[in-house]
C-alpha cells in the first residue's frame, strides 16, 4: 500500500526497559512489514518525545496564540486497561493555560515518562474553563482549529484517497498506533484550519457535521465529538504498544 503524502509523520521508536525490542509496525508509505513484540514496559527517548509533542501542540493551537485566544488545553493520561492497584496507572486530567502552553512541554514530557504504562492524549478544543465535561463546554473562550480523522478499519488506502479528493492533501498525517486485522496501520489524518472556529455554538456544529462526514467516509464516528481527546504524537498505543 502507497499513501503519497510528504506530511506524513511516523511516531518515534521506543526503547524497551526489559530488553525486549520493540520495533515499528507496517510502514504506512512504503509498505515495510515488521513484528512488534509487545514488552511489558517502555522507555521514552526524552528529547524526540519533546519535540513530538512541540510539533503536534504548534500544530494545533498555533493559529489559537497568533489570534490571542485564551483559555485552557487539556492533557489526560489513562488506561482503562489496567488493574487499578498498580503504580502510577491513576487517571491524570490536568489543564494548561493555552497563552504559556511551550512552558509546559518540559512538564508534559516528564509527566509522559514518569507515567509510560498510560495513554498520553489531548484534547483539540481550547477549553474555556478547567473542566472538560461536554456540558461545561461554554464561553467566549472555547474554539476547534483543526479537522482530525480517525480512519480505523476496511481499506485504509480507498478511504484516504477518498478523503483527499475531497478535502486535499492533509497538514500532516499520524499512525495511530493500532493495526487493522489485514495487517495496515490505523491513521489520524489532520487538516489545520487559517483561522480558529470560536464559540460554543460553531464548535458543536462543527462536531455534528464531522460526524456526519465520518459516517460517510467510513472514519470512527465515535471519534467525531467535542470531548474527544487524540493520542499526542510520539506516545504509545497502549493497545497494540
Amino acid at each position: 500500500m502507497t499513501i503519497t503524502n510528504p506530511n506524513l509523520v511516523s511516531n518515534p521508536v521506543c526503547e524497551a526497559t526489559n530488553e525486549i525490542l520493540l520495533t515499528q509496525s507496517q510502514d504506512i508509505a512504503t509498505n515495510t512489514n515488521s513484528v512488534s513484540i509487545i514488552p511489558t514496559a517502555l522507555k521514552y527517548d526524552r528529547e524526540k518525545l519533546k519535540r513530538s509533542l512541540s510539533f503536534h501542540v504548534t500544530r494545533l493551537f498555533e493559529k489559537a496564540l497568533e489570534e490571542n485566544l485564551d483559555g485552557f488545553v487539556n492533557i489526560r493520561l489513562f488506561n482503562k486497561d489496567l488493574p487499578k492497584d498498580l503504580p502510577n496507572t491513576k487517571p491524570i486530567n490536568n489543564f494548561y493555560p493555552l497563552k504559556d502552553i511551550f512552558s509546559y512541554l518540559d512538564q508534559i514530557t516528564d509527566l509522559a515518562i514518569a507515567n509510560n504504562k498510560l495513554n498520553v492524549t489531548i484534547l483539540p478544543v481550547i477549553c474555556s474553563e478547567k473542566n472538560a465535561e461536554l456540558k461545561n463546554l461554554k464561553g467566549k473562550n472555547i474554539g476547534i482549529g483543526s479537522l482530525c480523522l480517525d480512519i480505523d478499519d476496511g481499506d485504509i488506502e480507498e478511504k484516504f484517497n477518498i478523503l483527499t479528493d475531497i478535502l486535499g492533501t492533509p497538514s500532516f498525517v499520524v499512525k495511530s498506533g493500532g493495526i487493522t486485522k489485514d495487517g495496515v496501520d490505523k491513521i489520524h489524518v489532520y487538516y489545520v484550519f487559517d483561522s480558529f472556529i470560536k464559540g460554543v455554538k460553531d464548535v458543536l456544529d462543527f462536531f455534528r457535521l464531522k460526524k456526519d462526514f465520518a459516517i460517510l467516509l467510513g472514519a470512527d464516528e465515535n471519534f467525531e465529538k467535542p470531548t474527544q481527546v487524540v493520542r499526542l504524537l510520539g506516545t504509545i498505543n497502549q493497545k497494540s504498544n
